[in-house]
């Protein structure tokens, strides 16, 4: 029976509360604080208010049902009690009956609670520190080549550069020497000019290097002992840049000035401010001055509240604007702005995101609604806030109005998660044994080259009719076009010899020459610079070595 009474008390009083609520203007006392309130009107004309705040009371007074003004107490605090025991700010206009209702960052606290009723909170928050962050440093243009350098030791790059040079250097002689590759094939004409130069001394180191910029080539070498020496460097520049773009990478992570950021990182908490003996602010009369001054558990606090009691490292400021602007001016973590309030997450991006915070999690606060001593919207508006959390809404407002670019700059202070690695180039050691390998790959290359020209010379004893024949030239349009205007006038001569002439061992040339007469005496026809005329005098030079005595001579081939 008494439960029922309860009941029906309860749901009496609900229900008169909403019949008395509908329609009635509502006096709120409140701060002009972003992002909760501001106005967003230009000077000189009609405020038009926005903010979390104002959304608030926005669904509130549809749910509701009633109307509101603001009004904003003289001295622009929150509240706090004199030694007279009157009160100041927000908190007196709801004692001095000036006001209905409180609505702003106001912390809920147990001598707060003996004059005001507050509904159930709207938001919850830690306790945080705001510090400067550490200015961008700038690297000299010398410190900035060596971090070119930096990811590898030097005796590394000395080694680099070394086998760089054995490896082009063993790609070359290989080349040369060995039967089986494009030098020895120009020569038995089974390979162009072009190809015979391939891998000459400096184009075998461009190759090498190109390898080791990972580009491409036109020609890779023919036989098996420079292929050899070839796949172990390709081994070699896979494992180098392999290890260069990782240990850059993580080089460049490194800020310039890695102590003083470091330290920042390591920042835990309030114990951080006493122990590296940093100075900081609170705002007078707020509920964070009050948590310092008045706390008896924690030995750290205490001391906190000692320093602002003797004026030492402690120091009030008037609101959150001033702390902030303090701060600005003051050099990277000297100074720390100790508040309970979501406003910072805001302030970081009117100011770019200049600070860092540091959440104090063994500190919980908590903003509620104030409203009278029994008044009949405490438990109404704190079932409307219950619902708004429960929706999701609260959420979204928080979202909407603290959420910014700077919140990568919001740590919880713990050694583990923000500690910046430490950076190790690459020593020898680590790097050694690519390099046996490029060393085993030289050496195996030469083996097989040697091999190879045993068999070489084995294959060429066995064929007596072999014979070394002058490298192939590419054709010319040129040529060609000489070659059948030679042809055209073979019906002239009154000769009978035939213009072309081919036998099984050499090809028949013709000798074409801007002077009178004809060579003679020719001997050795290779190596020799062919030029371009003008005037051409022909005659078919038979097979064989040759020499020429004219300045101005060009050989042809058919």
């Amino acid at each position: 029976m008494d439960a029922q009474k309860f009941l029906a008390t309860t749901v009496f009083i609900i229900l008169y509360s909403i019949l008395i609520a509908k329609g009635e203007k509502l006096i709120v006392s409140t701060l002009i604080q972003d992002p909760y309130l501001f106005n967003k009107a230009k000077s000189g004309n009609a405020p038009v208010y926005e903010g979390y705040i104002k959304d608030l009371l926005e669904r509130l007074s549809k749910d509701v049902g009633f109307t509101y003004d603001f009004i904003f107490p003289d001295d622009g605090e929150y509240g706090r009690q004199l030694p007279n025991g009157t009160w100041t700010g927000m908190i007196d206009d709801i004692v001095s009956k000036r006001a209905h209702m409180i609505a702003g960052s106001l912390t809920v606290t147990s001598k707060r609670a003996d004059v005001v009723e507050f509904s159930y909170p709207f938001q919850i928050t830690n306790l945080v520190m705001v510090l400067r962050r550490p200015d961008q440093a700038r690297l000299p243009v010398i410190d900035r080549i060596k971090r070119i350098w930096s990811p590898f030791e030097s005796s590394v790059w000395l080694l680099t550069i070394a086998a760089f040079f054995v490896t082009s250097s063993a790609i070359y002689v290989i080349s040369y020497f060995n039967p089986y590759d494009w030098r020895r094939l120009a020569r038995d004409g089974e390979a162009t000019i072009r190809e015979r130069e391939s891998f000459t001394c400096m184009n075998s180191f461009w190759f090498a290097l190109s390898a080791l910029t990972l580009q491409g080539y036109i020609r890779s070498p023919r036989s098996l002992g420079a292929r050899v020496v070839v796949t172990a460097w390709w081994m070699f520049v896979i494992v180098f840049v392999s290890c260069y773009i990782s240990k850059l990478t993580g080089l460049l992570q490194i800020p310039p000035n890695e102590e003083e950021i470091e330290g920042y990182m390591k920042f835990q908490g309030l114990r951080d401010v006493i122990n590296r003996n940093i100075k900081f602010m609170v705002i007078r009369g707020g509920a964070v001055d009050d948590l310092i001054r008045y706390n008896t558990q924690q030995e750290y606090i205490q001391r906190l509240g000692a320093e602002l009691k003797s004026g030492g490292s402690g120091e009030y400021v008037a609101n959150l604007t001033e702390g902030i602007k303090k701060l600005e001016n003051y050099p990277s973590g000297k100074k720390a702005y100790i508040t309970e309030s979501l406003m910072v997450k805001y302030q970081t991006q009117r100011y770019g995101c200049q600070f860092y915070f540091v959440n104090e999690k063994t500190v919980k606060r908590q903003y509620s609604l104030g409203f009278p001593i029994n008044s009949t919207y405490t438990n109404l508006m704190g079932r409307y806030i219950l619902q708004y959390h429960e929706e999701g809404y609260l959420d979204y407002l928080e979202k909407k109005w603290f959420t910014g670019s700077c919140n990568q700059y919001i740590f919880e202070g713990t050694d583990e998660k923000y500690k910046i690695q430490e950076f190790y180039p690459l020593d020898t050691a680590s790097f050694s044994g690519v390099l046996i390998v490029v060393a085993a790959g030289i050496l195996i290359g030469v083996l097989v080259t040697i091999v190879e020209c045993i068999i070489f010379k084995w294959a060429e004893s066995g064929d007596p009719g072999h014979r070394e024949h002058e490298p192939q030239k590419e054709s010319k349009p040129d040529d060609i076009q000489t070659t059948s205007s030679l042809l055209g006038q073979q019906n002239d001569r009154t000769d009978t010899q035939t213009d072309v002439e081919r036998s099984d061992k050499c090809t028949i040339v013709f000798l074409e020459t801007d002077q009178t007469g004809f060579a003679s005496d020719i001997t050795d026809n290779e190596n020799t610079a062919i030029p371009e005329t003008e005037k051409f005098a022909r005659k078919p030079v038979a097979c064989g070595n040759f020499n020429f005595t004219l300045k101005n001579y060009q050989i042809i081939r058919y």
